[in-house]
């Protein structure tokens, strides 16, 4: 009884870890701590919650609806490009990447670029800078896909 009891704690435990992390956004993308991690790297940052920016930026890309953030990151000498766009809720935010991905192919695969979405937040960008915006631990991920 005393081991049942045992591994019935450590079970316990690990799921109350797990609920900790999750609901303190370990799987989402917050662009505020983005934009503070790429300035003090030296990126040129800009951020936007403007919605003619937004809505003009959104349907030059990609014809994608309702963005609600925007965050675009250059390095100093413009080699380097990340560009973040948080939406309103996961459905938007699969359903643009969906539409980037489409829409982008070709550019992705010749420049070597990373697309990804997190949480609500579809991004873009070179892999140095990907790496650098997402932060530990989520830039080990950049490297197995």
């Amino acid at each position: 009884m005393k081991k049942f009891s045992k591994i019935l704690e450590v079970c316990l435990l690990v799921v109350m870890v797990a609920m900790t992390f999750t609901s303190c956004g370990l799987f989402s993308l917050n662009l505020e701590k983005v934009a503070k991690r790429l300035a003090k790297e030296d990126y040129i940052v800009i951020m936007s919650q403007n919605e003619d920016l937004l809505d003009s930026f959104a349907y030059e890309v990609v014809d994608i609806d309702d963005p609600e953030f925007l965050l675009v990151a250059i390095s100093e000498d413009g080699n380097e490009a990340f560009v973040s766009i948080e939406f309103e809720t996961f459905a938007d935010a699969k359903d643009a990447l969906d539409d980037f991905e489409k829409e982008l192919e070709d550019d992705i695969e010749e420049e070597n670029l990373i697309l990804g979405r997190r949480g609500k937040v579809v991004y873009i960008g070179n892999e140095d800078i990907v790496k650098e915006a997402l932060g530990f631990p989520a830039n080990l991920l950049v490297d197995l896909f």
